[in-house]
């Protein structure tokens, strides 16, 4: 290694770590999907402690999505953290740079994971989206509109950390 460049260390392992709980997760929401227990859990919380409750006590399609929620917030913090150890340790700017756009993807995501969310159980927000969407009364198309993005973001940050690892 030339002197200009760091030395992978725990920086590298923490990205690894990120790298694969973003893979879990992506694996988690397409378990949520192919089981339509999309819904099982309607309400959006904002107090983390409703959020982080012992799976086994949940019954079926439940468990899978608090699950996937459980695990985006747990990627969520983990992305902030490796993003400020590469803003303060890297000397790259790229590697930075890479750091905050990966934690601005994973804040995309789970926004569009909450408004999926309470587009379904949120009124105000139904509005909102019917309004913005133009589609009559029926909230379908908003609901599937946001679904997809979610889903397409999904496979892009996968494939994008993928082409990471290659180089």
């Amino acid at each position: 290694m030339t002197p200009a460049e760091p030395r992978p260390g725990w920086a590298h392992g923490l990205a690894a770590l990120v790298a694969t709980a973003t893979f879990l997760m992506i694996v988690l929401g397409g378990t949520v999907t192919t089981l339509e227990a999309g819904d099982a859990e309607p309400s959006w919380s904002l107090a983390f402690w409703k959020w982080f409750r012992p799976l086994e006590e949940l019954p079926g399609g439940l468990k899978y999505e608090l699950g996937h929620r459980m695990l985006g917030t747990v990627l969520g913090f983990l992305t902030i953290f490796m993003a400020a150890v590469l803003w303060f340790k890297d000397n790259r700017r790229w590697v930075k740079n890479l750091g905050i756009a990966a934690m601005l993807a994973v804040a995309a995501q789970g926004l569009l994971g909450a408004l999926r969310v309470l587009a379904v159980s949120d009124p105000q927000v139904q509005d909102r989206l019917l309004a913005l969407f133009g589609s009559g009364e029926d909230i379908a198309p908003a609901i599937s509109a946001i679904a997809t993005v979610h889903a397409t973001l999904a496979q892009l940050i996968a494939r994008r950390q993928q082409d990471n690892r290659i180089q």
